[in-house]
């Protein structure tokens, strides 16, 4: 038989059990930010690089939607470092999706 203490305070019975479990679990989702596919930009500052990966995650699409842009040359700005590595200005990134609205991947003027 327990004797007081801070073990005897833990017992409860099982309706309390879930009680309290659920409280304990409703406030840890209240902290844990909603997950997403894209890449949230505000948190970024403006001068911030973005690898391919994070740039085609920022503007939900694909890696190779960026490639494809890239030789265009008239879609999105991007930086070559050290001659191989690609990186986008995140304030061009933002510049591209305030000023279309949308983003049209198939190369047409859209009209």
């Amino acid at each position: 038989m327990l004797r007081g203490g801070p073990i005897a305070s833990i017992i409860l019975d099982s309706g309390d059990f879930y009680s309290r479990l659920e409280d304990i679990l409703k406030r840890m989702l209240t902290c844990v930010p909603e997950r997403s596919n894209s890449l949230d930009l505000s948190r970024l500052p403006a001068e911030y690089l973005l690898t391919e990966k994070e740039c085609a995650q920022a503007l939900n699409c694909s890696a190779r939607t960026l490639q494809s842009w890239r030789g265009r040359k008239s879609v999105l700005r991007f930086k070559r470092i050290n001659g191989r590595a690609i990186r986008y200005v995140v304030a061009d990134v933002r510049k591209l999706i305030n000023d279309s609205g949308h983003i049209n991947t198939s190369g047409g003027s859209g009209q």
